[in-house]
């Protein structure tokens, strides 16, 4: 192969539609021209087939893409004009390209098989749930620790506004004792969901998963509703009303995200990571994937609420010993 740069007035005259009328008539040779019939080659790689060929015609390699045109407009065929200046050349010519592009159409394919990661998500934009993002490692060792440790996070902040809102209505009666401890107790079970997931990977046991989403999200919504109802019983005295107003938005935005992410996730028949905006399930994919990140930052914007009257408040921990030894 010889790769020699063809002698040209304007590097863009790659065929004679490109070339101006005034170039033409004074005998100048566009580039694709030049390199068929200037130069002693055995073979070309590149691109530029288009300007080698009349307008038109179909390319062999692209047969029904319109965005890659032939565009000679003296509607000579240099390579078939190629083939019979060089004898029993034109057979050779031919198989050897098709055989290029047998073997770019198997790259492709090997690329889909081996690559699916890399293909879909360099053109498609796929939205995934929060339990995508720790399914296979080393991911989900993170994904696993960090869940357990907002659980345990969870927890400690639910039980802090138990004992905060339980001395509140000692001090002021404002509510049944039951009403928080249904409260606290339903926040833990919450709490107790979020380790299921965590440890409980949504590929390798999608059943367990997905039963310890289902306590989290709707013992978590429930929680926010019970206490929106105490800050509203314990307004003006221990909350304001701007307070009261914004935890219950956030509590009725969850609700309302909850219902449409059981839904759709029950209406997902295969359990998987990538999706393509073709299948049959992927709208009920992306509906339950955005409620659920709805209903997951919506905990955390609602226990950002509690930090007023955290700051309020002083927990102490007693300890006794017992002489009976």
């Amino acid at each position: 192969m010889l790769c020699q740069p063809a002698p040209m007035v304007n590097r863009n005259w790659y065929s004679d539609a490109n070339m101006p009328a005034q170039a033409l008539t004074k005998g100048y040779q566009d580039i694709a021209t030049q390199f068929i019939f200037n130069l002693d080659i055995d073979a070309i790689l590149g691109g530029g087939c288009k300007y080698t060929f009349p307008k038109g015609t179909t390319d062999l390699e692209y047969p029904g893409d319109a965005r890659q045109p032939r565009v000679r407009l003296d509607r000579r065929n240099l390579g078939q004009e190629w083939q019979a200046k060089h004898q029993g050349a034109g057979l050779t010519a031919t198989l050897a390209r098709r055989e290029t592009i047998s073997f770019n159409d198997a790259m492709d394919s090997a690329s889909q098989l081996t690559n699916e990661d890399t293909t879909e998500h360099s053109h498609i934009f796929t939205f995934g749930d929060p339990s995508d993002t720790g399914t296979t490692p080393p991911e989900s060792g993170i994904f696993g620790f960090m869940i357990n440790f907002s659980a345990f996070l969870g927890a400690a902040t639910m039980y802090t506004r138990y004992k905060i809102v339980e001395k509140q209505n000692q001090t002021s009666y404002f509510s049944t004792p039951v009403f928080n401890l249904v409260s606290l107790v339903l926040g833990l079970v919450g709490c107790i969901g979020m380790g299921i997931v965590a440890n409980f990977q949504e590929l390798a046991v999608p059943v367990v998963h997905d039963g310890g989403a289902l306590l989290a999200f709707v013992c978590g919504v429930v929680y926010t509703l019970l206490q929106s109802i105490i800050s509203y019983k314990s307004c003006p005295q221990w909350n304001t009303l701007s307070t009261c107003r914004v935890r219950m938005t956030i509590s009725f935005i969850s609700c309302a995200a909850v219902i449409p992410m059981i839904t759709c996730a029950s209406l997902i028949s295969i359990t998987k990571l990538e999706w393509n905006p073709q299948e049959k399930d992927y709208a009920y994919h992306v509906v339950s994937a955005i409620c659920e990140w709805t209903v997951a930052f919506g905990f955390i914007f609602y226990f950002l609420t509690f930090i007023h009257d955290f700051q309020s408040v002083t927990l102490r921990i007693s300890t006794e010993l017992n002489n009976d030894i």
